[in-house]
């Protein structure tokens, strides 16, 4: 049975958030939303390194914000307007849009679901898309949340974001360099805070610092 906006499964900010088609949930997250971390995943010399702590810094990270598993995830999901292309580049994004589909098609049999949709566009957006959603997947123990969450490393991967409803947070990977983690409200930003300070990425550590202080 597929969810609908304004059913929710719990009392969570963070559920209510993203069934509201106000929430803007755009990157950069870090730098969009006041009340948000941002950590750093690759570091090291080597190709061989720096994947490996890539792995083993998102893993801890994931470890710290779902102590079982996440209670949804979700993703966007674009309707082009194929009349602004050429030929080329029609033939190209229907190759991608089969391949949106089967992702759709695999969550939307498997796990409850809700469709956002009328979403504000991102500026780069309005020249291409004729429509953007929001797809909500309400997901349970067997959805393989680690394997997607290392797929989001690849740039032509869909980003798909890992929703905890108890802690009242988003965790967004955005490639293995490093990752977003969204909260609620500032007191859970404060309250995991400390055990996330040791990958916090140090370029924003002077201004998470400050959404701590404020």
């Amino acid at each position: 049975m597929n969810s609908t906006a304004g059913t929710y499964r719990s009392d969570s900010k963070i559920e209510k958030m993203i069934t509201d088609k106000s929430f803007s949930y755009s990157q950069p997250w870090f730098y969009n939303h006041p009340f948000a971390l941002r950590c750093e995943l690759g570091i090291g010399d080597s190709n061989r390194v720096y994947l490996k702590n890539a792995k083993q810094r998102a893993n801890a990270i994931f470890d710290i914000l779902f102590s079982k598993h996440p209670d949804a995830v979700f993703f966007d999901f674009w309707v082009d307007d194929y009349s602004l292309w050429d030929d080329i580049h029609v033939k190209r994004q229907l190759n991608v849009l089969k391949k949106e589909l089967c992702f759709l098609t695999k969550h939307f049999k498997k796990y409850d679901h809700a469709v956002i949709s009328g979403l504000p566009f991102n500026e780069d957006d309005v020249e291409i898309s004729v429509r953007r959603n929001r797809v909500i997947c309400y997901t349970d123990e067997k959805y393989p949340y680690r394997k997607r969450m290392l797929e989001n490393f690849s740039w032509h991967e869909r980003k798909v974001h890992f929703v905890s409803f108890e802690n009242e947070c988003i965790l967004s990977v955005y490639d293995d360099r490093g990752c977003d983690i969204v909260f609620a409200d500032k007191n859970k930003m404060r309250e995991f805070y400390p055990e996330l300070k040791p990958y916090f990425l140090p370029y924003d550590m002077e201004e998470m610092e400050k959404r701590i202080g404020e």
